[in-house]
């Protein structure tokens, strides 16, 4: 039997997973998702209706993540045992799924925009079949950690361009009564750091006296990274912490501003045309996105951000963009992954 393996790591790859699985249903291909619980990942999964094939758990230490890794590629090769090899492997940067391919001899199709990732890169790049990046990112960082140059294929945008697309327009009262059961005369989305992450791993920023001071100029949302961070807001009034898994990108298209710590929802809010902070990240991507006119700025000094807020929260339609014409000009990340997919699947 010829499949497709699809590894979802992380709430982005199950966004990505949902693109690229309508393009296998049209053709009738095969194909598995192995997933993994991390903070939204799963949830994200069901939310879309995607079967999937729990492999392991998100560690939090480092020693937790190396034994993670290892049940997930146990489980995995487990899988592949009962089932037969894949025809190839799309991954978003798992070690442990591009590891178990490496070693069973699968191509390995791999979409990264996340150079800084370290740990990660140095494990899964030089592994690699093919390489899909943004054109953002220089070639030479990939180079640098293993990988020939010649199997990187760039392309014009980011991935969230997909998706982001399909909600440049929203029924803004529809999406707010969805996820608050309110409609606010103002909105800020706050989104906190990924410290348990390789690439940020004890990293950690206190927002919570930032999170207070602007609740006086919006109602905030905060969408949190892990469970363990109620408590560090609570009694913080006109402040809704999300419980539940969202589908962000509807959520940041109907809010008025968005702080983030400059991953997937800072980008997203940015190419929706949303007032947009970075507090930590001022990557390949974000520099490419400031430099393509989104309203996206780095700002890391929280009263500097304070008066970004007040500024934008006196008049937010003055300062959200249309971006449609732009991102018209972009390249669909996911069409590439599966141009190459379809090379090394056996019909």
């Amino acid at each position: 039997m010829s499949y497709v393996a699809l590894d979802a790591a992380t709430p982005k790859d199950s966004i990505i997973i949902n693109y690229i699985i309508k393009k296998l249903d049209r053709k009738g291909l095969d194909y598995v998702v192995f997933a993994r619980h991390s903070t939204q990942t799963i949830p994200l999964l069901n939310y879309f209706g995607i079967e999937h094939v729990i492999t392991g758990r998100y560690g939090y230490t480092l020693e937790e993540k190396y034994m993670a890794t290892l049940e997930q590629e146990r489980r995995m090769l487990d899988y592949i045992i009962e089932n037969g090899k894949p025809s190839v492997l799309w991954t978003h940067g798992n070690v442990a799924g591009v590891r178990t391919a490496y070693h069973l001899g699968i191509p390995i199709v791999y979409s990264n925009d996340t150079p800084h990732n370290e740990p990660v890169v140095r494990l899964t790049i030089p592994l690699a079949t093919v390489l899909i990046s943004p054109e953002a990112i220089p070639k030479c960082k990939w180079v640098s950690r293993g990988l020939e140059e010649d199997r990187i294929i760039q392309y014009k945008g980011t991935e969230e361009v997909t998706w982001v697309k399909e909600h440049l327009k929203v029924d803004k009262e529809k999406v707010l009564k969805k996820y608050l059961g309110e409609v606010p005369d103002r909105l800020m989305v706050i989104r906190t750091m990924e410290y348990y992450a390789s690439y940020s791993y004890g990293v950690k920023y206190d927002l919570k006296d930032l999170v207070k001071k602007l609740a006086e100029y919006a109602k905030i949302v905060l969408i949190p990274r892990y469970g363990d961070e109620r408590k560090r807001f609570e009694g913080i009034k006109n402040l809704i912490i999300l419980d539940k898994p969202v589908y962000a990108v509807e959520l940041l298209a109907a809010s008025d501003m968005v702080i983030a710590s400059g991953g997937t929802m800072a980008r997203e809010a940015a190419l929706l045309g949303v007032p947009t902070v970075s507090y930590h990240f001022r990557d390949d991507i974000l520099k490419y996105l400031m430099g393509e006119g989104f309203p996206v700025k780095y700002i890391r000094d929280f009263d500097r951000i304070l008066d970004e807020a007040r500024m934008v929260m006196k008049e937010p339609d003055r300062f959200h963009i249309d971006t449609s014409e732009i991102l018209a000009e972009y390249d669909e990340h996911v069409d590439i992954v599966f141009e190459e997919l379809e090379k090394y699947i056996q019909v």
